[in-house]
C-alpha cells in the first residue's frame, strides 16, 4: 500500500503541482478539502494514474469513495491491479 500512496504524493506535487510538500502529505489528506483540487486536476490524476499503470477507471470508479482521500485511492489502485 505504501508504494501506490507514495507515487500518488508524488504526483501530487510533481505533476498537478499542489502547493504542500510531499513530506507534508498524510493518507487521510482529502484531495479536494485539504489539497484544494478542482475538477481539471483530478480528470489530470485520473489521466496521469492510468498511463502510469497502463490501466483505465470505469465509469463506476470516478466517484467520492474512490477519490476522497490519497488512502482511498492508494486502495482502489491495488484493487483494480490485482485483477
Amino acid at each position: 500500500m505504501e508504494k501506490f500512496t507514495k507515487i500518488i504524493k508524488e504526483i501530487l506535487v510533481d505533476e498537478i503541482l499542489i502547493a504542500i510538500p510531499e513530506d507534508q502529505l498524510t493518507e487521510n489528506d482529502n484531495l479536494v478539502k485539504d489539497l484544494g483540487l478542482d475538477s481539471i486536476q483530478i480528470m489530470e490524476l485520473i489521466v496521469i494514474l492510468e498511463k502510469k499503470f497502463k490501466f483505465r477507471f470505469e465509469d463506476s470508479d470516478l466517484n467520492y469513495k474512490v477519490f476522497k482521500d490519497i488512502l482511498s485511492l492508494a486502495n482502489h489502485l491495488k484493487k483494480k491491479l490485482k485483477k
